[in-house]
Formats: structure tokens, C-alpha cells, sequence
């Protein structure tokens, strides 16, 4: 199951989000939190919990009950720091390469690949490409912040996500667009 945790911006909608994610109804006498809990723990699992940056402090809460009490779930977190939790494994993502030798630089790729998913008629041309690789160069080639900038292709030009990005933290930042 993927929980896009960036489309939750408060840290009490976490476990009622799973609960909808997961299609279980509500339950009058019984909370979210048990509910998911109780539907985990009886079958296994793999979590992701991805962007966990704006409610990291109710992922790792919810993470550490079901890792505590559901023997056969394993999750898988992304967030720009650690959630913190006893037998966390942390794997550092490192920048990608943004210099083009011959074809597309790994940054480049990286954003064409993810723009395709969103738009699946997004082309490329030599302007568009000299667009994206400025892109890739103002986030350094972070791959997080490549992946985020190339989802706003659905409803932002190629030149308007490079001209928002002179203020970056605000744009790749914001929910779902």
C-alpha cells in the first residue's frame, strides 16, 4: 500500500487517510487507529509511506505501533530526515549526476521519466531539454526534489516550474498539485 503523506497536512488525519486508503469503513465504537491496526497485524503487509516531511511526528507514532504489534508488516519510508524510530535503516539518497555527456544526464532522465507518468504526452525537444536541465541544475540534481518539480508538468509550463524554482521551498513543498 503507498500512503502519499504529503496530501495530508495534519498530523491527526494520518491514521483516518490509511483507514480510506485502505477502504475500511468507520466503525461507531472503534478508532481509526485500531481499525488499521487490526486489519495489519491479521495479514502481511508493505507500507509506504512516501513524503513524510509535514507529519513526520504521526508516521512515526502510527510506523512504531504497527512494527510493535503486526509481526508481518514492513515499511518503507521517504522523507528528507529520519523518523527516528529504534530499528530505523536509513539509505541516504545521493544527488545524480546533472552533466549530459552524450544523450541525457541522469538528473534529466530521472524528470522526463516521472513528467511521462503524469503527462503521458509530455516531448522533448531541444528547448524543452535545455528547460529541463536548467531545472535539474537549480535542485542540484536531488532526485526528491527532480521527482516533484516533474509532477507540476500536469499543470505548469516547463518555463514556469524553472522561474518558480528561483524560490524552490515553496513550490516543491505544496501538496499534490
Amino acid at each position: 500500500m503507498l500512503f502519499r503523506s504529503s496530501a495530508v497536512i495534519d498530523p491527526e488525519q494520518v491514521t483516518d487517510s490509511i483507514r480510506r486508503e485502505l477502504k475500511l469503513g468507520e466503525q461507531p465504537d472503534r478508532s481509526s487507529r485500531y481499525l488499521v491496526i487490526d486489519f495489519l497485524c491479521a495479514q502481511s503487509a508493505l507500507l509506504v509511506f512516501d513524503n513524510c516531511e509535514q507529519v513526520s511526528a504521526a508516521v512515526a507514532a502510527l510506523a512504531q505501533t504497527l512494527l510493535d504489534h503486526c509481526a508481518d508488516v514492513q515499511i518503507v519510508a521517504t522523507s528528507l530526515q529520519p523518523l527516528g524510530l529504534p530499528r530505523e535503516r536509513v539509505y541516504a539518497v545521493p544527488p545524480l549526476s546533472v552533466a549530459a555527456g552524450e544523450g541525457l544526464s541522469e538528473a534529466m532522465q530521472l524528470f522526463v521519466d516521472r513528467a511521462r507518468e503524469v503527462l503521458p504526452s509530455f516531448e522533448t525537444t531541444p528547448d524543452t531539454l535545455a528547460l529541463i536541465d536548467s531545472i535539474c541544475r537549480r535542485v542540484d540534481g536531488l532526485p526528491l526534489a527532480i521527482e516533484l518539480a516533474a509532477a507540476r508538468v500536469k499543470v505548469l509550463s516547463l518555463a514556469q516550474i524553472a522561474d518558480r524554482l528561483e524560490d524552490a521551498l515553496p513550490l516543491l513543498t505544496r501538496g499534490t498539485p
